[in-house]
């Protein structure tokens, strides 16, 4: 059942693909490229990326946002907003498309290189834009003539920021060639110069000691130039320990990013970014240092686990935490991370949540048709709740009496100490309106949220047909996520 559904996400991106012109194919290629983050010795995994950067690629915005709806509207696309920046992001929605779409593996296989530079010279660029262009932050030597051979090979797509970066770099390495050119010229003329007086001041010291005299007061002045020239170098030593310095404060910092980039925890960026603060303040490493505590700190690893995680739950008194994964449920002390016991499941455990008192356990399963109702103490299967289609997630009501099951056609009120199913609400109430969950209000009402006309979202009691209150006005974007806490009046709405 797991391989049906993935392979229908792979099944559904090729036909999205093949459904686009030309044009549309191309850019759909640079897209895909930027949404994702390569592993080092791990699976590659998911990027959240701003979509100016893809508007930045593009030259053909229309197609680009036909790109975007059509993928987003079968729901391989997340589209949502930085929390810092509140700028509009794509992500993939699915992380199972980087394993599974053949052709997707073909673009990774084909441009990983290609992916790598493209990310440090992103980053590169945007250090040097921060710290206002100044030409230190471009780059230089080997990396640079690696950038400037790729570019000619590479068929990925760069933004504008990136080629003003790169073409900042080359002209300044034409400014410093021409400089050192200039010197070495200005150099052998003084040597030439030297020589043909050495030949001069024989002949003279013949004719006369006046002109020895005054030749001697000459020399004085050369012997001058020799001291500058000296002092010329001692300088350019120094400066060469200074551009030393700040190109290993911006080694640890980029460090510090590409770390976090890819998913390693802020202990690691916050190291990096440290380190690099030791050779002095820059903006790079401060703002390295900042995303590293925003990212937050390891407090405890929960071991144990061979495949990927679908839930997190903590119990309500916060001393128990419990996971999902292929083959069960596991459950751990929150405080020391010690296994306490797992809930062995044939299938995928796909959501995971505690009762209201913490005593019992809820969780659903990918392909497997029923909620399940576990002992929180001894890990004892209590209750089933046969289900006809397979359940997204399930929950309690506020007062743990009742259970809530949310399925693709269907949302279902359950009796949680009988096991018998009290009602069943279709997904579909009519053309234009759409039940999108059950939530619980804080007198102990239930309510439906429900997506209306120009996706106006809003809450109706269930007794009564009365709209008690609007979450989304008509004429916002389509609404991708619903997710409500029924023991807090807080709900998450993502469009």
């Amino acid at each position: 059942m797991i391989g049906g559904t993935i392979g229908a996400l792979a099944k559904r991106a090729e036909e999205v693909y093949l459904s686009l012109d030309e044009g549309g194919r191309t850019l759909t290629r640079q897209i895909f490229l930027r949404l994702v983050t390569l592993g080092e010795g791990v699976e590659d995994t998911r990027r959240r990326t701003a979509q100016s950067e893809l508007r930045a690629i593009s030259t053909d915005n229309d197609t680009l946002d036909e790109i975007l709806d059509a993928f987003s509207q079968f729901r391989l696309f997340s589209l949502d907003t930085d929390p810092a920046t509140r700028t509009p992001t794509v992500e993939l929605a699915h992380e199972a498309l980087l394993r599974e779409w053949e052709r997707l593996q073909v673009w990774l296989n084909e441009s990983r290189d290609d992916i790598k530079l493209q990310r440090q010279l992103a980053g590169m660029a945007e250090e040097w834009r921060a710290n206002e262009r100044e030409s230190s932050f471009l780059a230089r030597g080997s990396r640079l003539t690696q950038f400037e051979a790729w570019t000619h090979d590479t068929t990925l797509s760069l933004t504008p920021k990136e080629h003003e970066f790169l073409d900042a770099s080359l002209m300044q390495r034409r400014r410093e060639t021409d400089a050192e050119s200039e010197r070495q010229q200005r150099e052998k003329r003084l040597e030439q110069r030297s020589q043909t007086f050495l030949r001069g001041l024989v002949g003279i010291l013949l004719v006369a000691v006046i002109v020895a005299a005054g030749l001697t007061t000459l020399a004085v002045n050369n012997a001058s130039e020799a001291q500058t020239e000296r002092d010329n170098t001692r300088n350019a030593l120094a400066t060469s320990d200074a551009n030393f310095g700040r190109a290993e404060q911006q080694r640890l910092y980029l460090s510090a990013n590409e770390a976090m980039d890819n998913n390693a925890s802020g202990n690691v960026g916050m190291a990096l970014a440290i380190r690099s603060l030791a050779y002095g303040y820059s903006a790079g490493a401060d703002a390295a240092l900042m995303r590293a505590s925003r990212q937050g700190v390891i407090q405890q690893t929960y071991t144990g686990h061979q495949f990927e995680l679908y839930s997190v739950a903590y119990s309500p008194d916060g001393t128990l935490v419990a996971t999902s994964t292929e083959g069960g449920t596991r459950i751990y002390n929150a405080v020391t991370g010690e296994e306490l016991r797992l809930l062995a499941q044939d299938e995928i455990a796909g959501s995971v949540v505690f009762s209201p008192d913490g005593a019992t356990l809820l969780t659903t399963g990918i392909g497997n048709l029923d909620a399940l109702l576990w002992d929180t103490a001894t890990g004892t299967l209590i209750r089933t709740y046969i289900n006809e289609s397979e359940p997204y997630y399930a929950s309690f009501s506020p007062d743990g009496s009742k259970i809530i099951v949310w399925m693709n056609d269907a949302h279902q009120l359950w009796d949680t100490e009988s096991g018998e199913r009290l009602e069943s609400y279709p997904t579909a109430i009519d053309d234009t309106h759409e039940l999108m969950g059950l939530v619980y209000a804080q007198d102990g009402g239930l309510r439906f949220a429900i997506r209306g006309e120009e996706n106006r979202v809003y809450l109706e009691d269930a007794q009564t047909g009365e709209a008690t209150c609007t979450l989304l006005e008509a004429g916002t974007a389509p609404w991708s996520m619903f997710s409500w806490g029924n023991d807090h009046p807080i709900g998450v709405i993502a469009t």
